[in-house]
């Protein structure tokens, strides 16, 4: 009886442990989130001129030309009728082009034009450069490669995504 209790006792602990680590870590994902947010509202979309959903949307397109609009839907995680507006803005600026598939007449195809591709070496020059000092800042601070937990902290949370809708389960436990 004795030793149950020591094992209760220490298995309490280490749950008070979790539970303050995983506030703890919460808090700095949320600190992450709000310095990644800002960082692409002022360190790209606002110093680009143009949006930051039509900067995502452009990196998208760029990423994969020639894609349809439901495969950029999916790919972005935007409904169609946001997607459409935004990718009306950048076929209005000169930026992107949407082009009837060669080989399904009811697909849409999305392309950069010459002023979207010079676009997105203005964005690409911005954001490196900003998370240039990120990286080397994160390096005098941290041990260890910073680039790799990155990597890993976002493979996880890919993987593991919060989804809203089903009131903070993840997507593999539906």
């Amino acid at each position: 009886m004795q030793q149950l209790s020591k094992t209760t006792k220490k298995a309490a602990r280490k749950t008070v442990k979790n539970e303050a680590e995983t506030k703890k870590f919460t808090e700095v994902i949320r600190k992450l989130e709000k310095g990644l947010d800002l960082g692409n509202r002022y360190s790209t979309a606002s110093c680009c001129g143009i949006t930051l959903a039509q900067c995502h949307l452009l990196l998208e397109i760029e990423s994969n030309q020639g894609a349809s609009l439901n495969a950029v839907s999916a790919s972005t995680g935007l409904d169609k009728s946001t997607l459409s507006r935004t990718l009306d803005a950048l076929i209005k600026n000169g930026y992107a082009d949407r082009r009837n598939s060669l080989t399904d007449r009811r697909s849409i195809e999305l392309f950069l034009t010459e002023k979207g591709f010079e676009k997105i070496k203005e964005i690409n020059s911005i954001t490196e450069s900003f998370y240039g000092l990120v990286l080397e800042k994160l390096k005098a601070a941290v041990s260890g490669n910073p680039v790799e937990v990155m990597n890993i902290l976002s493979d996880i949370l890919i993987e593991t995504g919060l989804c809203r809708e089903c009131n903070g389960n993840t997507k593999n436990s539906n």
